[in-house]
């Protein structure tokens, strides 16, 4: 009996530093569900585009805890994810790394879209959450992706002044580096997403916008 005790003592002592031991791991896959082409992480990875995957994610199994940034070297919105996910939004997940043990994390989960909170005074918010928003899908070819109608959560991009520098702005989002050509709608329409401005507005919306990888 003594040793059937002490036995006892001894697993209940070594488990939990077993299990901190265990090396974080994520691995991403392309479509939701743990589906698709994936990608295993074991370590901080400051551009996901190396790995082919930059906003691509739409579901991931995790291991520990990890810091996961909608932007390049850990920019933008962090979040600390624990627990594996079935569905992520393509456009959350450009950086991650495990979450540091020595320094305490600050960051918050970001909402679907800040424009959709209604104030106090019971009016809706004009400021937009770019970086929560999905971007829309696209057509992938060899060097570039092609985007007919550029959307953001579902709603159309401004052309800005500059057209080019909005498409450029939408593609970093995308997760591309910038873009090569970008055109405009004929007519102005309301209820734009202007990435620069990061609100709802009235302007011309991008069209045909190519993306380079």
């Amino acid at each position: 009996m003594r040793g059937i005790i002490l036995m006892a003592l001894t697993i209940t002592a070594i488990s939990p530093a077993a299990a901190q031991t265990a090396a974080p791991t994520m691995t991403l896959y392309e479509l939701p569900g743990y589906l698709g082409r994936s990608v295993t992480v074991t370590t901080d990875t400051p551009d996901l585009a190396t790995e082919s995957f930059a906003k691509r994610a739409q579901s991931v199994r995790i291991t520990g805890s990890w810091q996961v940034c909608p932007g390049v070297k850990f920019a933008g919105t962090c979040r600390t994810m624990t627990a594996s996910m079935p569905y992520v939004k393509k456009s959350q997940i450009a950086s991650i790394r495990p979450t540091p043990t020595t320094v305490a994390t600050t960051t918050e989960t970001p909402t679907s879209a800040t424009a959709a909170t209604p104030s106090a005074a019971g009016q809706t918010a004009a400021a937009v959450d770019i970086e929560a928003l999905d971007v829309g899908s696209g057509t992938d070819g060899q060097d570039v992706t092609f985007y007919a109608r550029p959307s953001l959560g579902g709603t159309e991009v401004s052309a800005g002044t500059n057209d080019i520098t909005a498409a450029t702005a939408f593609c970093k989002l995308a997760g591309s580096t910038s873009a090569s050509y970008a055109g405009k709608a004929r007519f102005q329409t309301s209820n734009l997403v202007d990435i620069a401005a990061k609100s709802k507005v009235r302007a011309y919306a991008l069209r045909d916008v190519v993306c380079k990888r």
